[in-house]
């Protein structure tokens, strides 16, 4: 790889996009190059690794792996949902964290957490019909079950089907 440095090949490949210097090698090309492009903005990402024909899983599972970048308690949801879109499995998802120094805690309850929370339970809990208020609900109760989820020291993961206090 220290080839490809010396002699910018990385420029012919991947014109205009900044490559990540401190990479480490990884056998998963998919690894390898959402660690390569991580300090890029996605959409610019896509567009290269479109003309350079790599396929939209791939560049799906790549841009969900740096997605993980940003991962945060109050994000779960929306990168959870990306993550459906993907291939992209436990293993590979714990490769780039350790590669790209994400809290393991972080990304170790991300992969058990599983969005619990329907449009459906929302209405009877509160009590509302359909709406905007409903989405907004259904991400602060998934924001809060995540929460739960990193404050259990056992990782004995128990999926929260109660909502407590929540206000209309």
């Amino acid at each position: 790889m220290r080839i490809y440095y010396k002699y910018n090949f990385f420029q012919y490949i991947f014109p205009n996009l900044n490559i990540n210097a401190s990479y480490v090698e990884e056998k998963d090309y998919i690894i390898n190059l959402a660690t390569l492009l991580r300090e890029n903005d996605s959409i610019e990402i896509r567009d290269i690794l479109n003309k350079v024909t790599y396929s939209n899983e791939e560049i799906k599972n790549i841009l969900f792996l740096k997605s993980l970048l940003h991962l945060n308690q109050e994000n779960v949801l929306d990168i959870k949902k990306s993550q459906y879109n993907t291939s992209v499995n436990d293993n590979q998802m714990l490769k780039f964290a350790k590669l790209n120094n994400i809290d393991e805690k972080l990304i170790r309850t991300f992969i058990q957490y599983i969005p619990s929370v329907s449009g459906k339970d929302v209405m009877d809990k509160m009590n509302i019909k359909g709406g905007p208020k409903v989405g907004e609900y259904i991400k602060q109760m998934e924001v809060d079950i995540f929460k739960e989820l990193m404050s259990n020291e056992s990782y004995q993961f128990k999926y929260i089907k109660e909502f407590v206090n929540y206000e209309k």
